[in-house]
């Protein structure tokens, strides 16, 4: 892909996910997903919010082909993704990762982490086999780890630590686009602000893009430019982050937000604060 393209990083045009039907329409079959559009600049988050079961997940999935559409299009850097053959799409995968909401189910339990890291480095052909040590432990350090995490199993590491891992594996290909599902939902609150800072601390390094996907709209806020809110795998409601907290226009986003906690006397804007 060329990353130096005009335009959003990613155009996401009608898309539609139907399950249970054999055929491309929607008879005898679960609409998850119902013509959704929206895109998102370099460098920039989109939120995606809304209670579970609502699609936000299947997006995700679809965005990076991990499933197959039924209908619509999605571009990343002007590249139509479901026209790529399996080798074309092999390639593309380094432009497009994930880190999933259970970061110990997405590890191998029974690898070590530097080698979990060091396998998506050689499968993209990020470096060589000479240069995988050195990669590697800026990579941890860089997510707030040592490198002697390098030589640990996902059971010897906490929540948190597993969570540092997926995303160092993420970023190990230098992606443009990373699409975060639920990535602090499984942690402890005391270690979500952690992640969330470390996150925002990549975008601004490396100019990520983020499709992050959350049920939890304080959250999104915090991390997103723009924000759409899902509800019945159709998106209800899109605008800025400020736009939709501050003047919600659909009732469902109203909803979520009288059920986001606030202090007494407190208003929308001062409850939903970005990690420092």
């Amino acid at each position: 892909m060329n990353r130096s393209k005009a335009g959003p990083l990613l155009d996401v045009k009608d898309l539609v996910k139907v399950y249970g039907s054999r055929r491309s329409g929607r008879q005898n079959g679960y609409v998850a997903v119902d013509t959704v559009s929206f895109d998102i600049e370099r460098g920039r988050t989109f939120g995606l919010v809304g209670e579970s079961g609502s699609g936000k997940s299947t997006i995700g999935r679809a965005v990076l082909r991990l499933i197959e559409l039924t209908s619509g299009e999605v571009r990343i850097n002007g590249t139509n993704i479901g026209r790529l053959s399996t080798r074309e799409l092999r390639r593309a995968r380094q432009e497009m990762q994930m880190v999933f909401q259970d970061p110990y189910s997405s590890l191998n339990p029974r690898v070590r982490v530097g080698s979990t890291i060091r396998e998506a480095m050689r499968i993209c052909g990020k470096t060589r086999t000479s240069g995988h040590n050195g990669e590697l432990n800026e990579l941890l350090l860089k997510v707030g780890l040592t490198p002697e995490f390098a030589n640990r199993y996902p059971h010897e590491l906490s929540g948190g630590q597993l969570q540092r891992i997926a995303i160092a594996r993420a970023m190990s290909v230098s992606p443009s686009l990373v699409v975060l599902d639920e990535p602090t939902s499984a942690l402890d609150v005391s270690v979500q602000k952690g992640i969330l800072k470390l996150l925002t601390d990549i975008q601004i390094e490396h100019n990520v893009s983020y499709l992050f996907i959350s049920h939890d709209i304080a959250v999104v806020r915090a991390m997103s430019d723009v924000i759409g809110v899902m509800k019945a795998g159709k998106l209800v409601e899109t605008g800025a982050a400020e736009q939709v907290l501050d003047n919600p226009q659909h009732e469902y986003t109203k909803e979520l937000l009288t059920a986001v906690p606030k202090l007494p006397g407190e208003s929308a804007a001062l409850a939903f604060s970005a990690p420092e």
